[in-house]
């Protein structure tokens, strides 16, 4: 994946799409949240007495692997332009906004991107003398 400056983009007439990030993360909504409410409800039986902790243990296994599976396929995934419908250019940014690995999606032909981050840095163990 090559490397990008979101500034150079924008010097060179591109302009930042927020509703296309959200549209992008829009798709990813639904399958996330039935496992999470399915976590959740689990929990709250077993709070109550109405089933043992194997269902809640097996739904929170199932939820962590959707989200694992989820994560990969966002970073993976070639989106569509809103208003082309060719596929996104992806690229990794030379300055991201935020500490992290920051993705650019550029559409050439309508001159948007939007951008997004896909992972924070980890932190580093701090050391006490």
């Amino acid at each position: 994946m090559e490397p990008l400056d979101a500034a150079k983009l924008i010097e060179a007439g591109y302009s930042e799409d927020p509703e296309g990030l959200k549209q992008f993360e829009r798709r990813y909504f639904i399958p996330i949240v039935l496992p999470l409410a399915n976590f959740v409800i689990m929990s709250i039986l077993a709070v109550f007495g109405i089933v043992s902790e194997i269902p809640v243990i097996a739904s929170f296994v199932a939820l962590f692997f959707i989200g694992i599976a989820i994560a990969a396929l966002m970073y993976y995934s070639n989106p569509l332009s809103r208003f082309s419908g060719l596929p996104l250019k992806k690229y990794r940014s030379l300055v991201p906004k935020t500490p992290g690995r920051e993705l650019l999606y550029v559409c050439p032909e309508s001159k948007t991107f939007f951008r997004r981050i896909h992972a924070k840095p980890k932190i580093k163990p701090t050391v006490f003398y």
